[in-house]
């Protein structure tokens, strides 16, 4: 997960949208588990969506 997170992290870095800790974690875990993330906040994960195939699960 610690190798993921870093390549998300270096990823968003040079697109110039730095994203929160905490949710390159959220991703990091379910792209290396091949696990969809279940979540309200579905525009706080666009990002990985749209340049690391993180698949989500729109909750409400």
């Amino acid at each position: 997960m610690a190798v993921t997170w870093g390549h998300l992290s270096a990823s968003a870095i040079q697109r110039g949208r730095p994203r929160p800790l905490n949710d390159m974690w959220n991703a990091a875990c379910c792209l290396t588990h091949g696990l969809p993330l279940a979540t309200l906040n579905v525009k706080d994960y666009q990002d990985f969506v749209d340049h690391h195939e993180l698949r989500l699960i729109e909750g409400g």
